[in-house]
């Protein structure tokens, strides 16, 4: 039997996050994420890519007229959705579906009845394969393809290039709404060895096996300009960077058509900032959004075996006075 596929096409949206919402009240190992050692490794886990996980438009295409195949938008507002979308999608709304509503001032992880009752809407099943599309050069679908691995769901695809690539291949939109039969679905176990918490990011921050990559434009990292969070612009209580932490600017995964760069690129990248597939990585950013590039590149496009993100990210981190920070090199406290 074929496996139903399901297509995310999410053209808008921000950032980042609190904790996970099972976890909130949960007690977390305070080294969550734990040093790698070579000789302990299964060596084979290591520098795996898997480049299946990138579809271009062709592909798309090939895949969107048929019964199985559901392609959902999920980004737009519902004008825009109206006047135009690719053939097969249905809306979704970011703002109310895919983030917590208890924090609508965070971008955080949805509580698993949401994601089930929208998984549902959907007539997702377990093996339906999701791919996931946006026109911000894919730091939406990065995201939503860490919360998709995080709540259990195994078959996730990403098109490379997003709603431009579609736009740019000369492919057409239409008006039309297609119907889904809705499903029953319910999330597997959570996995958690993709998630990292305050705890977790102050147990790890002298540990020479661990790398924290800042995914945040370089004036915000360096403290020239504050971080701030990206749907209301409110500033964070204290400028610059967690303590230790590398830079590597979201856009610097990218070609300029906003496909992924090479795997040759992007290891070399990386490999350059001391993300290398023996160390622990966190990444992390203002809200989660800009943090989810560098994880989705390493985990999934390098093959690391051991990246998290810090969903809370910089929005409680730099408002709090207990966590240590640096301004251009300058250890804050």
């Amino acid at each position: 039997m074929n496996k139903p596929l399901l297509v995310l096409a999410s053209f808008f949206a921000f950032g980042c996050s609190q904790a996970a919402p099972e976890l909130a009240n949960a007690a977390i190992e305070p080294h969550a994420v734990q040093p790698k050692n070579p000789l302990q490794q299964d060596a084979a886990k290591r520098d795996r890519p898997k480049p299946d996980v990138l579809v271009n438009p062709d592909w798309l295409e090939k895949n969107v007229n048929s019964p199985n195949v559901r392609l959902i938008g999920l980004g737009q507002k519902q004008e825009q959705y109206t006047a135009a979308h690719i053939p097969g999608e249905i809306f979704v709304d970011w703002r109310t579906e895919i983030t917590d509503p208890q924090h609508p001032d965070r971008f955080n992880l949805p509580p698993k009845a949401q994601i089930e009752k929208l998984l549902g809407r959907l007539g997702v099943a377990k093996d339906t394969t999701i791919v996931l599309s946006d026109n911000l050069s894919s730091r939406l679908s990065a995201r939503m393809f860490w919360t998709l691995r995080y709540y259990g769901h195994k078959n996730i695809k990403l098109l490379d290039g997003g709603r431009k690539g579609w736009v740019q291949s000369g492919r057409e939109f239409t008006r039309e709404v297609p119907k889904i039969k809705p499903t029953r679905y319910v999330t597997s176990d959570h996995d958690r060895s993709q998630y990292a918490n305050l705890a977790a990011v102050k147990a790890n921050l002298e540990d020479e096996d661990c790398v924290l990559i800042d995914g945040r434009p370089t004036k915000q990292f360096t403290g020239e300009l504050p971080g701030k969070a990206y749907h209301n612009e409110k500033e964070y209580k204290r400028k610059g960077h967690i303590v230790n932490a590398k830079n590597i600017v979201w856009k610097d995964n990218f070609n300029e058509d906003g496909t992924f760069k090479s795997v040759e690129e992007l290891k070399k990248l990386y490999d350059s900032s001391g993300a290398t597939s023996d160390k622990s990585i966190i990444t992390y950013c203002n809200e989660g959004l800009h943090a989810a590039p560098p994880w989705f590149v390493l985990t999934e496009l390098l093959g690391h075996s051991n990246v998290k993100l810090y969903d809370d990210s910089m929005s409680e981190w730099a408002n709090r006075d207990d966590t240590p920070m640096e301004i251009s090199g300058k250890k804050e406290n």
